[in-house]
């Protein structure tokens, strides 16, 4: 009886010793950058469409908080405007959007990161659930700052549409520009949480 103790006790510790490297290496797997091209590093922005009547968006070497590139968001109407991208998420999942943001216009009235979470697949349709949004930019600075958000997916979601959003004052030309834009989060659901908002504001120098 001893030794099939002995033996139970061995076969138990060895499937939590494997159960244990298993469940370890799924989980740094799960994590991960969301986002096609936030770095605006590769030549075509097609992974980004643009919103708002009179925008455009194109590639930088003059404004970038790193690397070779950033992006320019340019308004000439009144009317807000937006460069998004839609990508699958985890209803229930928690997830951190951050980007560098530079606004040092007058003329623009404020800039944004946002999160709106859809229910269907594809980030339309009527079945917006909410939306999560930092703290805006209303102020000039010469230097690009990051915008932070750590929120949590509703658990019906299954899309969400990330957005930078530029808020003009004027119909006059104005341009804002954006860096490193990244949304970070699960591809898998192992865990779920209490939805929690945390946004903040951090200035950074240009390189």
């Amino acid at each position: 009886m001893k030794l099939l103790r002995h033996l139970i006790l061995i076969v138990a510790l060895g499937f939590y010793v494997v159960l244990s490297i298993g469940l370890q290496s799924h989980t740094s797997a799960v994590s991960s950058q969301l986002l096609v091209n936030g770095g605006f590093e590769q030549d075509s922005l097609d992974s980004w469409k643009v919103q708002g009547g009179g925008a455009s968006f194109s590639r930088t070497v003059v404004q970038k908080s790193a690397g070779s590139y950033g992006v320019a968001l340019v308004s000439n109407s009144f009317s807000e405007k937006r460069v998004y991208q839609i990508v699958s998420i985890v209803g229930g999942s928690p997830y951190t959007l951050s980007g560098y943001v530079l606004k040092n216009d007058a003329q623009v009235d404020s800039v944004l990161l946002l999160i709106a979470w859809y229910a269907s697949a594809d980030g339309t349709g009527a079945s917006l659930l909410r939306s999560d949004e930092t703290d805006p930019l209303d102020t000039d600075a010469q230097q690009f700052r990051l915008l932070t958000l750590v929120t949590t997916a509703p658990s019906e979601a299954r899309s969400a549409r990330v957005t930078g959003v530029l808020r003009p004052a004027t119909a006059d030309q104005v341009t804002v520009y954006f860096d490193d834009l990244s949304l970070e989060g699960v591809l898998d659901a192992i865990s779920t949480g209490t939805a929690a908002v945390r946004s903040r504001v951090e200035p950074v120098q240009t390189t």
